[in-house]
């Protein structure tokens, strides 16, 4: 892509007249950079290591010394923003698949299904620029972060509202719930009554996207884990 055109998409402004008009990749960590690519930062140690890595090309925020004329130097007002709206320009033209879980669901989600489809967001908006534009085409994005997915993908899917119950609760227990599923008799799982309508939601998604999961292998998640102290706590 030419340095002009990236300009358009992230609201950068070109500040030099560079030797090069064009970059092959984005990068958000010097050390990944390979000659003709494109460095995404402002500290001066990691710009200088693209550099010396063969960048094309600096977008940064605040002004960093100009060391090298020849490569393109691009300012933005914020290199989050930046990369949200090359995503979000990128994204126009694929089939990618974006779902949001409140947090209890995705740390159940995170335990029970395999991870051959799903790649979980961070809250690094240049870790998820480097996931999102790596993945496989078929690939299934998931994040708790509902903003982050409105600026990049605002048909993303949510499972908040209430879904026909494919639990049959048979016995709970202040910390256990023993149920059934699919026909299938889960005894003793470690996870409260309480967020069994959110484990319900999970599987009505694993199941209607076909992906494999292990309900026996759940434990306790970050909303509710027992901590058992002493007299003297």
């Amino acid at each position: 892509m030419t340095f002009d055109n990236l300009c358009e998409i992230v609201h950068g402004t070109l500040t030099n007249t560079p030797s090069v008009n064009a970059y092959e990749k984005i990068e958000t960590k010097p050390h990944l950079i390979k000659r003709g690519d494109l460095f995404v930062g402002d500290d001066a140690e990691d710009i200088k290591e693209a550099l010396c890595n063969g960048a094309y090309g600096i977008l940064y925020h605040d002004r960093p010394i100009m060391i090298d004329k020849e490569v393109a130097w691009i300012q933005v007002d914020s290199t989050d923003m930046a990369l949200i709206r090359f995503l979000r320009y990128t994204l126009l033209t694929t089939h990618a698949r974006f779902f949001f879980f409140t947090p209890a669901q995705l740390s159940i989600l995170k335990q029970i299904a395999q991870k051959d489809k799903i790649i979980f967001l961070e809250d690094s908006v240049a870790n998820n620029f480097k996931k999102i534009l790596s993945a496989k085409s078929d690939a299934y994005f998931i994040s708790d972060d509902k903003t982050f997915l409105e600026d990049i993908y605002p048909e993303y899917i949510t499972y908040e509202d209430t879904q026909e119950s494919l639990i049959k609760l048979t016995h709970q227990t202040l910390f256990l719930s023993s149920f059934t599923y699919n026909d299938i008799h889960y005894e003793d799982i470690k996870l409260p009554a309480l967020f069994l309508p959110q484990l319900n939601k999970v599987l009505h998604y694993l199941q209607e996207y076909q992906l494999s999961f292990e309900i026996e292998i759940l434990h306790f998640i970050d909303d509710f884990r027992p901590l058992f102290i002493s007299n003297n706590l």
